[in-house]
């Protein structure tokens, strides 16, 4: 299984760009991982235009086959155990790729939120978007040592 980790801009604050690259290089034992930044839009458009340019350069870069997964407050939350288990479920039935996406400041648009296969929320509070892909890696990665049976997780 190929899991792609999606989002718009880079991580500049450079304790969490390393977090990020130290998580990354751990998951590659279990799994192939690549990290996809898209370049901002650098636009004076209202909101959800730039919503929906941003959302369109994420969905370039998602396959037909892909299995999408958006980052997104109103999305479904799940506990470590629950996450574990629905990654096991996509790694045993063999998902190709499984695409995490994080969309810019202004949010994802309606088109990539109705191409989504999931949509997964990290937490009821708010986060930087910089700290949510920091988030997202290590809970992946934490998912795989439950499945595992590493004692990373407890």
């Amino acid at each position: 299984m190929k899991i792609t980790l999606l989002w718009i801009g880079k991580t500049r604050n450079v304790h969490l760009h390393r977090l990020i690259d130290d998580y990354r290089m751990r998951l590659k034992r279990f799994c192939d991982v690549a990290l996809l930044e898209v370049q901002p839009v650098k636009t004076q458009s209202a909101k959800d235009r730039l919503a929906a340019l941003e959302s369109e350069k994420l969905l370039a870069r998602v396959g037909a086959s892909d299995y999408l997964v958006l980052l997104d407050s109103a999305g479904q939350s799940l506990t470590t155990e629950t996450f574990a288990a629905w990654l096991r479920r996509h790694r045993d039935q063999a998902t190709r790729n499984l695409v995490f996406a994080i969309g810019g400041h202004e949010g994802l648009s309606q088109a990539i939120k109705d191409r989504a296969d999931f949509s997964l929320s990290l937490s009821a509070f708010t986060f930087t978007h910089e700290m949510a892909r920091c988030l997202v890696v290590e809970q992946i990665y934490r998912a795989f040592c439950v499945i595992q049976g590493y004692p990373y997780h407890r």
